[in-house]
Formats: structure tokens, C-alpha cells, sequence
């Protein structure tokens, strides 16, 4: 049986089962792998929502299902996207399953420069204000234990259009991971919060936020952020990599092994309090060159500019950092007037950093109010 889909089914001769209701293709070739171009998927095609919709709809449908068991860890199919550009005209919805908490979707393809999924050129953030949206199946359970790696996301260029497009939706998602995937012409490439995430191995380009810690409500309204890994991923022309929303409260912030590069402003902004962070072993260089950094000053909305490749912020409405440390990373040709800015925090341990190439030893750390180092 092929629960989900109502009316009559007949067979199509390619491994297609089709129902009359509307509901549209179940994809019948591999339990364990669902390839979106047997759902019709075309390289080359103008528009090819459809039939990767379809695919998503049908693994989400087969996890939602008590007696469809797909996978022997009880997850679903994996959704393949075979080497190729794929252009898409709206957002590819993927909810979560209301009915098994730990049945979750994983969307990968032959590599993140192979399989693309790209979004049309006359795309908006009307029309796709997200490429990949991971929505929440209710208000209380968040789309968790996902899965995407190995796949590549291309908007559109948002300095060039002056739109605002952004890649992959995961506000509502927790114990979720996106691995060696590529992201390139977004606002923002990936929005993120709530908690047991991780983002590694993937590479940034051309976005104005390549990782943005959002301050919308999370999963049951939660307000705070817990557990966000980021590791050995890669920044270049970046505006700004890795960005915490105003006031925004983050209880433990972990970037490491990763590469900065290219002109950007600002590496990493903490635009608010975070109760514990490590910033280990990066790689920054020709961070803060692009001009300074906006930051977030106060809850209303007041800013100032900062440069540097590390811009610690916060101010008395949006509590200092604390229990921070900042060791073992290589700064090389970054702005000279701050490489590491801070402001109110405290007890941060920096310490076994160079700094070399144009970079001046003396101007390491701006350290305003800051006590415990």
C-alpha cells in the first residue's frame, strides 16, 4: 500500500505509481533512496519545483507512517540529487513528522560543487523567501534530526539585486546537521537557533550573512539558543560569516577549525550575551578590509561600527560574554585598529594567537571593559 495518496493508482511503466486525487508522484524505485529526477526532475529544465517537492513530500510521507518502515534506524529515505543544476522558481517546503519525533529527512547528492540546486533568475524574496524552508510539523515539536550534505544552494546575488533571499530555514529545527554543502548568493545563506545543531565542512560566498543566529521565536516559543557547533567550514566575501542577532542570549557557541578569508567586515559579531563560546584554531585573513562592521548597540535599535575580525559587542541592556576563550588562530593581513574588539565582557582567556603580515602585535585585542582575561 502507498498510504498518503488517494484515488486510483496505475502504474506508468516507469516505476512511477500516479494518483488522480491531486496529491501527485510516489516514487516506488528504492525504499531506501528517492532520485529526484525519477520524479522528473530535468538538468537544464526552467523550473524544477515540482518534481523536487514531490520527492520531499513523498520521503516525509513515508517517515510519517507508523507501519512503513524504511530504513532499520526507522528514518526515511534519503533524497538524492544526482550531479547536475537543478533551477527551482519557489521554496521547497520540508516538514517535520508530527507523529515520530526522531523520523527525519536527509537530502544529500554527489558533492556540494556537483549537485546544485539554484535558484531562477527573476526569484524574490516574495516568491522564494527561502530556497530550503525546514518547517516545525507543530508548535511544540521542532523538524529535528535532519540531514543535508553533500549538496550545493545558489540564490541570487544580493548586492547586485538589492533583494534578500536566504538559503536553508532551521529556526525550528534542532539535533540537525548540514555537512560539505555550498552556499553562494544569499542575504542570508543559512537563518539557525535553537539547540544540538551543527554546520561543517561547508563553504560561504557572496552573502551578506553566511551563518545568522536569528532572535525569532524557536521551537515551543523557546527564547534561548543552546549548543551551535560550527566546524571547518570556509568564509570568502562574506559581509559578515557568522552573526548573533541583537540580545539574543546563546548558552554555548563553539567555531573552530574554520578559514575566513577574502574582504569581509567582520568575521564573527556577538550582538548579545553568550554565556559560554570557544573560538579555536581559524584561520582569518583580510577581515574588517571591507569597511566597519554595523553592530547592534541597544535593544531599539542603535548601532556602531567596529572593525575586526572578531567583534564582541555587547552593551548594558545586552549583557556582556562570559566564560569565552579565543586561542590558537592565525590572523594575516586583517584591519590593523582591532583585530579582536570587545566590549563589556568578561573572563575571556585569549591566548596562543599569531598575528603576522600587516597585522600589528600591539593592536591584537581592543579591550574596553574587560576584566578577567
Amino acid at each position: 500500500t502507498f498510504p498518503g495518496i488517494g484515488g486510483t493508482l496505475s502504474f506508468d511503466g516507469s516505476n512511477v505509481f500516479n494518483g488522480t486525487a491531486g496529491t501527485g508522484r510516489l516514487i516506488a524505485v528504492d525504499q531506501n533512496e528517492i532520485d529526484i529526477t525519477k520524479s522528473g526532475a530535468i538538468v537544464g529544465a526552467a523550473d524544477n519545483w515540482g518534481p523536487i517537492q514531490r520527492s520531499v513530500n513523498a520521503a516525509v510521507r513515508a517517515s510519517t507512517q507508523s507501519s512503513y518502515t524504511v530504513h532499520s534506524d526507522g528514518k526515511s529515505p534519503d533524497v538524492y540529487v544526482p550531479r547536475g543544476v537543478y533551477d527551482i522558481s519557489k521554496t521547497i517546503s520540508v516538514p517535520g513528522n508530527p507523529l515520530n519525533f526522531y523520523s527525519s529527512i536527509r537530502i544529500y547528492g554527489d558533492g556540494k560543487d556537483r549537485s546544485v540546486i539554484r535558484a531562477v533568475a527573476s526569484a524574490t524574496s516574495v516568491t522564494m523567501p527561502y530556497m530550503i524552508d525546514f518547517l516545525e510539523p507543530t508548535a511544540t515539536l521542532g523538524n529535528s534530526y535532519w540531514h543535508m550534505y553533500k549538496i550545493g544552494l545558489e540564490g541570487t546575488n544580493p548586492w547586485s539585486t538589492g533583494d534578500s533571499i536566504t538559503g536553508v530555514n532551521m529556526m525550528k529545527s534542532s539535533y540537525a546537521t548540514i555537512d560539505d554543502c555550498m552556499f553562494r548568493y544569499f542575504d542570508n545563506a543559512i537563518e539557525i537557533r535553537n539547540w544540538s545543531n551543527i554546520i561543517k565542512s561547508s563553504r560561504f560566498e557572496y552573502c551578506t550573512n553566511g551563518i545568522y543566529i536569528s532572535k525569532q521565536d524557536g521551537i515551543n516559543g523557546q527564547s534561548t539558543v543552546n549548543d551551535l557547533i560550527f566546524i571547518s567550514n570556509s568564509f570568502g566575501t562574506v559581509d559578515y560569516c557568522i552573526r548573533q542577532a541583537p540580545s539574543l542570549p546563546i548558552n554555548y557557541l563553539k567555531i573552530a577549525d574554520s578559514q575566513f578569508d577574502g574582504v569581509n567586515r567582520a568575521s564573527i559579531v556577538f550582538n548579545g550575551p553568550v554565556a559560554l563560546f570557544q573560538i579555536h584554531n581559524n584561520y582569518f585573513e583580510l577581515q574588517g578590509t571591507a569597511g566597519p562592521a554595523t553592530v547592534s548597540t541597544n535593544n531599539s535599535g542603535g548601532t556602531a561600527t567596529c572593525n575586526g575580525a572578531i567583534v564582541m559587542h555587547p552593551t548594558t541592556d545586552n549583557v556582556s560574554s562570559a566564560n569565552g576563550s579565543i586561542t590558537g588562530n592565525l590572523f594575516i593581513n586583517c584591519n590593523t585598529s582591532n583585530l579582536v574588539s570587545t566590549s563589556g565582557n568578561k573572563w575571556l582567556t585569549i591566548e596562543n594567537n599569531s598575528v603576522s603580515s600587516g597585522s600589528v602585535i600591539g593592536s591584537f585585542v581592543d579591550i574596553a571593559d574587560v576584566c578577567g582575561i
